[in-house]
């Protein structure tokens, strides 16, 4: 009898290095902009601080937007799909510091499709972002099988920028390091037309 697995569900995530000493040093004078005026976000954040939702500038919609484009060359269009383009939603900044971490959220909402993070300064164990699986919710696969995680953890540095579903429900680490995480959280959503509008 023949083996016969099949795959249903794409669950990747796009994750390179491409640290820009431009870009950090931008949104570190932002940061300390934020925190002069101390207008605070609380959302998912245990701790640290978490900007507003701020405008962003065309550096950083350039870095930003270069990524995007090799991400998405990675998939297929639908062929009625005639014409899309990728918009900022939402772009602020994180500032985690000793024990400070992020529960497991999503970014639904608003018509976000994806979601991207950006990390500026990363101590080692600072904490990693890691990504829950519920497709083995209630299930004892995880415990049992390799393969079949509940969790995956990417391990992040300075310079790493991570672009996913904002479907994909995630949470970051607590920072075990005595020095501030710093990092950008954005969301993307996508404006298409078809050959049916």
């Amino acid at each position: 009898m023949v083996n016969n697995l099949t795959t249903l569900f794409k669950s990747q995530i796009y994750h390179v290095n491409d640290l820009k000493e431009n870009i950090n040093s931008l949104i570190l004078k932002r940061l300390e902009e934020e925190k002069k005026l101390n207008y605070k976000n609380q959302k998912s954040n245990v701790g640290g601080f978490q900007t507003k939702i701020l405008p962003m500038d065309n550096e950083l919609k350039l870095f930003i937007g270069e990524h995007v484009s090799i991400y998405l060359k990675n998939f297929k269009l639908r062929q009625e799909c005639k014409y899309l383009a990728v918009d900022i939603a939402s772009f602020w900044i994180n500032e985690n510091n000793n024990l400070n971490y992020n529960i497991l959220h999503t970014h639904i909402g608003s018509g976000v499709d994806l979601s991207g993070v950006y990390y500026v300064k990363c101590p080692k164990n600072s904490g990693n972002i890691s990504f829950y699986n519920s497709d083995h919710e209630g299930t004892l696969l995880a415990h049992i099988f390799e393969g079949f995680n509940e969790y995956n953890s990417v391990n992040v540095n300075e310079g790493d920028l991570i672009l996913f579903p904002s479907s994909f429900r995630h949470m970051v680490e607590p920072n075990l390091s005595n020095e501030s995480r710093i990092s950008i959280s954005f969301n993307l959503c996508f404006n298409f037309k078809t050959s049916y509008n």
